[in-house]
């Protein structure tokens, strides 16, 4: 039985109601530890079961190197979302999620260009901003 598909907002891209999203696979110390290949194997599952939409975040750890080495070669498959927004790089000593964000452009920017290197593609079918910031942190970055 195939997953019923909707138009996603105004896109004119037509993806399944059901998505995946990858924060689970971000590894330890604030996720499941999960080994690499369990992962490859989950992430072709969500494919040969019909999903088409794939959500993940520059905060969601190694999610994004997974997501590029085991489906990469599937990219045509997929609708692929990330966010904007987050650090680039480990989270401040200590800190617990959810992690303080930086919505300059520069960071937007740099944010956007690693995830595509992470995920080992040409482009993001929809870039989110993370954790609902105000209007005000927007207007300041």
């Amino acid at each position: 039985m195939a997953i019923q598909t909707r138009p996603l907002g105004h896109t004119g891209t037509d993806v399944t109601i059901l998505g995946y999203g990858a924060m689970e696979l971000r590894g330890q110390p604030y996720g499941p530890a999960i080994p690499d290949e369990e992962a490859g194997r989950l992430l072709n599952a969500v494919l040969d079961g019909g999903i088409s939409l794939i959500d993940t975040s520059i905060d969601y750890g190694r999610s994004e190197e997974l997501i590029g080495r085991y489906v990469g070669h599937r990219r045509d498959e997929y609708f692929l979302a990330s966010k904007c927004g987050c650090l680039l790089g480990p989270p401040p000593p200590g800190a617990r999620p959810p992690f303080p964000h930086d919505y300059t452009a520069a960071n937007v920017r740099a944010g956007v260009e690693q995830s595509l290197r992470r995920l080992g593609t040409d482009r993001l079918d929809l870039v989110q901003v993370h954790m609902s910031p105000s209007r005000e942190q927007l207007a300041a970055g």
